[in-house]
């Protein structure tokens, strides 16, 4: 809920650049779903989605997905001098050091993949729930590094799995029906 996570957001006060993002991006969300999005929030945006997300985590990912909703595809440069544990974000994977997005998450069943890694090429999908369980599998030929799929499985938590020769990236997912 947007509104709750930007409420909570708002009552932290701002000590690090972590919770300034915080409070920027529930924000922007919120404006661009009240419709009253901005000169000034698009700047934010623009500084926002510039950010090295091994370091400044999901904020920035979903930034990205928002700067995406809002202005169209546009694959970012990930140039970040650190990497951490990216493990924790769940709505991307890194393939040779490029995000591979997945969204919306949660999602209802319909699924967006962009994956600059993997470009042009005919990817295999897989999706396993957590008992390991594979639900769907199919091959997809990605356009610019994007396809789109829609999958009928219960609400729950699963794993997307991309692999194209020896590339291949695992993904969270939650199914929210």
């Amino acid at each position: 809920n947007l509104n709750l996570a930007n409420s909570l957001t708002e009552s932290v006060k701002t000590e690090c650049e972590a919770e300034k993002n915080s409070q920027d991006y529930y924000r922007l969300a919120i404006r661009h779903q009240k419709g009253s999005f901005n000169l000034n929030d698009s700047l934010v945006l623009d500084k926002l989605v510039k950010k090295c997300p091994y370091t400044e985590g999901l904020i920035v990912e979903n930034a990205r997905l928002l700067y995406n909703l809002r202005y169209g595809w546009k694959i970012f440069s990930n140039e970040c001098s650190s990497k951490q544990n990216i493990d924790a974000l769940s709505i991307a994977d890194y393939v040779n050091g490029d995000a591979i997005y997945l969204f919306p998450n949660p999602t209802s069943g319909e699924i967006n993949i962009v994956s600059p890694s993997f470009g042009n090429q005919l990817v295999e999908i897989s999706v396993t729930d957590i008992t390991g369980r594979c639900i769907y599998k199919n091959k997809h030929q990605l356009e610019q590094g994007k396809t789109q799929f829609n999958l009928n499985c219960a609400s729950g938590a699963y794993i997307v799995t991309l692999s194209s020769g020896e590339q291949k990236a695992n993904i969270k997912l939650i199914i929210q029906k």
